[in-house]
Formats: C-alpha cells, sequence, structure tokens
C-alpha cells in the first residue's frame, strides 16, 4: 500500500450515498443541501447522524434543533442535486424555493406528516436534532427519526434496497460520482437472519 496525504484522508471512505437534507428556514421554506456524511447509529431508538460543515446555511439550521429530512436520492436526479448545494457546488445565487422549482426538486408533503419529502426521492426519514458535537470543522448532528418513507418500486416490503432497479446517489469525492453497478446476496451464517 502506498502512503496517503492525510489532508485527504478522507476521501479514503468514499464512495458514500448522498442525501439530500432538508432543514426549515426562518421564513418557512425549506433549505436543501446535498451530503454524504450520514449513517445509522442506532435502531431503537432510530437516530442518524449527520455532518455537516459549520459555515454552510443548513448546518446553522440544523443548528437550532429543528425538524430535519434526510433523502436519499435517485442517480438520475444526480443534476439536480448537485445544484441544491450552493455555495459548495458553485450554484449560491440559486436559493430557497427557486432552487427546487429551477432544477427540478420538487417539495410533496406526504399525508399525515409534518415535513416535507422531495418528489422522486428512494426514501425519506424525518426527524429532529437532539445533539450535536462540534469535533472539528464539521458539526454532527444526532437526529432521531419519527417518520420514514419509501418508493416501494425501490424497496421491498421489509424496506431493504433493491439496487437491481434503481441507484442512489453515491459521492467519491468533491463532484465524482458514480452508481451501484454489481448487486451481490452473502448468505448469514447458520442460525442467523437479518435484522
Amino acid at each position: 500500500m502506498q502512503q496517503g496525504n492525510l489532508e485527504h484522508a478522507h476521501r479514503l471512505l468514499g464512495p458514500r450515498s448522498a442525501f439530500v437534507i432538508l432543514a426549515p428556514d426562518r421564513s418557512g421554506g425549506w433549505n436543501a443541501a446535498p451530503i454524504s456524511n450520514v449513517t445509522s447509529i442506532s435502531v431503537d431508538p432510530q437516530i442518524i447522524a449527520i455532518a455537516s460543515y459549520h459555515k454552510n446555511k443548513t448546518s446553522k439550521l440544523l443548528k437550532r434543533f429543528r425538524p430535519f429530512v434526510c433523502c436519499l436520492m435517485d442517480a438520475n436526479q444526480l443534476e439536480a442535486v448537485w445544484r441544491s448545494g450552493g455555495t459548495y457546488t458553485g450554484y449560491d445565487k440559486i436559493v430557497g424555493v427557486e432552487r427546487f422549482g429551477s432544477e427540478g426538486l420538487k417539495l410533496l408533503w406526504p399525508e399525515n406528516s409534518k415535513t416535507p419529502v422531495i418528489e422522486g426521492s428512494l426514501a425519506a426519514l424525518s426527524g429532529r436534532i437532539v445533539k450535536k458535537v462540534r469535533p472539528g470543522d464539521h458539526v454532527v448532528y444526532f437526529g432521531r427519526i419519527y417518520a420514514a418513507h419509501f418508493n416501494p418500486a425501490a424497496f421491498s416490503d421489509e424496506q431493504i434496497f433493491d439496487p437491481a432497479k434503481f441507484s442512489p446517489i453515491l459521492q467519491v469525492a468533491g463532484n465524482l460520482f458514480c452508481e451501484v453497478s454489481k448487486p451481490r446476496v452473502i448468505e448469514y451464517g447458520p442460525g442467523k437472519s437479518r435484522r
């Protein structure tokens, strides 16, 4: 193996699923940002961690412990998702609701939901920030999930994603992305089943 540049060590964690994080702003609109630093950290209760650069607008909105929505998007929506990034992606002149309409991202309100989802999302988790930690230049937000929605064409009834039908957006680094190419199933050992 070759010695790596420590400044770019985080790039060795890619590819990672890229999500669009929605966070409400003071005007009643919803800010959107593509973020690939998202992971599940607890299943009981359901909690995810979202790491966001401390100076970006989404991070400032999440700091207020407001609700959020984490949308898993299909690879065919990559350009619209990338453009939703604002300052990071160079599309910072597009703000608020205009960002969704002009770039093809539209908000839908599922029945009995207090938060929107992005039309065409493969899945969406709605939650509320319960804790935050700033270990460096990113803030890690811990969000408890209180609602989950998914596209039944992309997931089984058990909520298992089907990579043969759809491909989520996978960020390698910066503006380099890839897609799922060869789904494989590995058997569990005797007496073990999927949780």
